[in-house]
Protein backbone atom coordinates (compact mmCIF):
# COMPACT_ATOMS: atom_id res chain seq x y z
CA UNK A 1 0.00 0.00 0.00
CA UNK A 2 1.34 3.37 -1.20
CA UNK A 3 1.07 6.68 0.14
CA UNK A 4 -1.13 9.57 -0.48
CA UNK A 5 -1.78 11.06 -3.70
CA UNK A 6 -0.83 14.72 -2.78
CA UNK A 7 2.61 12.93 -2.92
CA UNK A 8 2.15 11.45 -5.68
CA UNK A 9 1.15 7.69 -4.50
CA UNK A 10 -0.99 5.29 -5.37
CA UNK A 11 -4.73 6.80 -6.45
CA UNK A 12 -7.14 6.43 -3.44
CA UNK A 13 -4.16 6.20 -0.39
CA UNK A 14 -4.16 9.03 1.69
CA UNK A 15 -0.83 7.86 3.58
CA UNK A 16 2.55 9.59 3.55
CA UNK A 17 4.95 6.44 4.00
CA UNK A 18 4.47 2.50 2.82
CA UNK A 19 2.69 0.76 4.89
CA UNK A 20 2.92 -3.10 5.20
CA UNK A 21 0.64 -5.61 6.57
CA UNK A 22 2.80 -7.65 8.36
CA UNK A 23 2.77 -9.01 12.17
CA UNK A 24 5.25 -8.15 14.93
CA UNK A 25 5.41 -8.92 18.23
CA UNK A 26 5.96 -6.05 20.85
CA UNK A 27 6.19 -4.88 24.32
CA UNK A 28 5.63 -1.64 25.66
CA UNK A 29 5.25 0.36 28.51
CA UNK A 30 3.89 3.50 29.22
CA UNK A 31 5.34 6.81 29.54
CA UNK A 32 3.77 8.20 32.26
CA UNK A 33 3.75 11.72 33.54
CA UNK A 34 2.46 13.37 36.56
CA UNK A 35 -1.46 14.16 34.02
CA UNK A 36 -1.46 10.76 33.48
CA UNK A 37 -4.11 9.16 34.74
CA UNK A 38 -3.63 6.37 38.33
CA UNK A 39 -6.02 3.68 36.30
CA UNK A 40 -2.92 3.77 33.45
CA UNK A 41 0.25 4.55 35.51
CA UNK A 42 -0.49 1.46 37.22
CA UNK A 43 -0.10 -0.79 33.84
CA UNK A 44 3.50 -0.29 34.42
CA UNK A 45 3.69 -2.49 37.71
CA UNK A 46 5.81 -5.42 36.70
CA UNK A 47 6.08 -7.00 33.60
CA UNK A 48 6.41 -5.03 30.10
CA UNK A 49 2.64 -5.15 28.13
CA UNK A 50 2.47 -7.35 25.30
CA UNK A 51 1.00 -6.41 22.20
CA UNK A 52 1.11 -7.24 17.93
CA UNK A 53 1.87 -4.48 15.55
CA UNK A 54 -0.43 -5.99 12.35
CA UNK A 55 1.04 -3.32 9.76
CA UNK A 56 4.04 -0.68 10.32
CA UNK A 57 5.40 2.29 8.12
CA UNK A 58 7.68 4.85 8.32
CA UNK A 59 4.76 7.39 10.29
CA UNK A 60 3.53 4.47 12.56
CA UNK A 61 1.76 1.50 12.94
CA UNK A 62 -1.82 -0.24 13.80
CA UNK A 63 -1.20 -1.84 17.32
CA UNK A 64 -3.35 -4.82 18.46
CA UNK A 65 -2.93 -4.59 22.39
CA UNK A 66 -4.94 -6.59 25.20
CA UNK A 67 -4.61 -3.59 27.34
CA UNK A 68 -7.56 -0.32 26.13
CA UNK A 69 -5.32 2.56 25.72
CA UNK A 70 -7.00 6.22 25.33
CA UNK A 71 -5.59 8.90 22.45
CA UNK A 72 -2.09 10.48 23.10
CA UNK A 73 -1.16 7.87 25.34
CA UNK A 74 2.46 7.72 24.77
CA UNK A 75 4.60 4.18 24.27
CA UNK A 76 7.85 3.46 24.89
CA UNK A 77 7.78 0.09 22.69
CA UNK A 78 10.42 -2.58 21.33
CA UNK A 79 9.42 -4.13 18.20
CA UNK A 80 10.96 -7.34 17.48
CA UNK A 81 11.42 -7.79 13.74
CA UNK A 82 11.35 -11.65 11.81
CA UNK A 83 15.14 -11.94 11.55
CA UNK A 84 14.97 -11.51 16.12
CA UNK A 85 16.42 -7.68 15.44
CA UNK A 86 14.64 -5.66 17.68
CA UNK A 87 14.05 -1.86 17.56
CA UNK A 88 13.42 0.42 20.22
CA UNK A 89 10.63 3.32 19.09
CA UNK A 90 8.48 5.67 21.08
CA UNK A 91 4.68 5.37 19.21
CA UNK A 92 1.72 8.14 20.72
CA UNK A 93 -1.99 6.72 20.58
CA UNK A 94 -3.16 8.93 17.55
CA UNK A 95 -6.85 6.68 17.73
CA UNK A 96 -9.20 3.61 18.47
CA UNK A 97 -10.10 1.68 14.97
CA UNK A 98 -12.61 -0.45 14.62
CA UNK A 99 -11.45 -4.25 13.93
CA UNK A 100 -10.60 -5.55 10.39
CA UNK A 101 -13.08 -8.07 10.40
CA UNK A 102 -15.38 -9.57 13.17
CA UNK A 103 -13.38 -13.11 12.52
CA UNK A 104 -9.94 -11.21 13.41
CA UNK A 105 -7.94 -11.38 16.63
CA UNK A 106 -10.29 -9.97 19.39
CA UNK A 107 -8.53 -7.11 21.54
CA UNK A 108 -8.03 -3.27 21.49
CA UNK A 109 -6.75 -1.79 17.67
CA UNK A 110 -4.88 1.42 18.21
CA UNK A 111 -4.21 3.92 15.27
CA UNK A 112 -0.15 4.68 16.61
CA UNK A 113 2.15 7.29 15.26
CA UNK A 114 6.16 7.33 15.78
CA UNK A 115 7.56 10.38 18.04
CA UNK A 116 10.86 11.09 17.04
CA UNK A 117 13.52 8.71 16.02
CA UNK A 118 15.11 9.52 12.44
CA UNK A 119 17.43 6.34 12.10
CA UNK A 120 14.66 4.21 13.59
CA UNK A 121 12.00 5.49 10.84
CA UNK A 122 14.65 4.57 8.08
CA UNK A 123 15.57 0.78 9.65
CA UNK A 124 11.38 0.75 9.51
CA UNK A 125 11.48 2.10 5.79
CA UNK A 126 14.59 -0.49 4.89
CA UNK A 127 12.54 -3.22 6.46
CA UNK A 128 9.41 -2.88 4.50
CA UNK A 129 11.18 -2.23 0.88
CA UNK A 130 13.11 -5.57 1.75
CA UNK A 131 9.94 -7.47 2.82
CA UNK A 132 7.83 -6.22 -0.41
CA UNK A 133 10.51 -7.14 -2.78
CA UNK A 134 10.64 -10.64 -1.22
CA UNK A 135 6.75 -11.19 -1.39
CA UNK A 136 7.20 -9.70 -4.75
CA UNK A 137 9.92 -12.23 -5.89
CA UNK A 138 7.53 -14.76 -4.55
CA UNK A 139 4.73 -14.59 -5.48
CA UNK A 140 3.41 -13.10 -2.74
CA UNK A 141 1.43 -9.64 -3.77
Amino acid sequence: MMAGEEDGAAPGQRRQAVRLEVTLKVRFTLLADEETPSELAALNQGEPLRGQIRDISAGGCLLLSETDLPPETTLDMEITFPDDRQLAMIGQVVRKVPPPSRAGPKGHWLAMRWVGGRQEREFITGFIFRELNFRRQRGLT
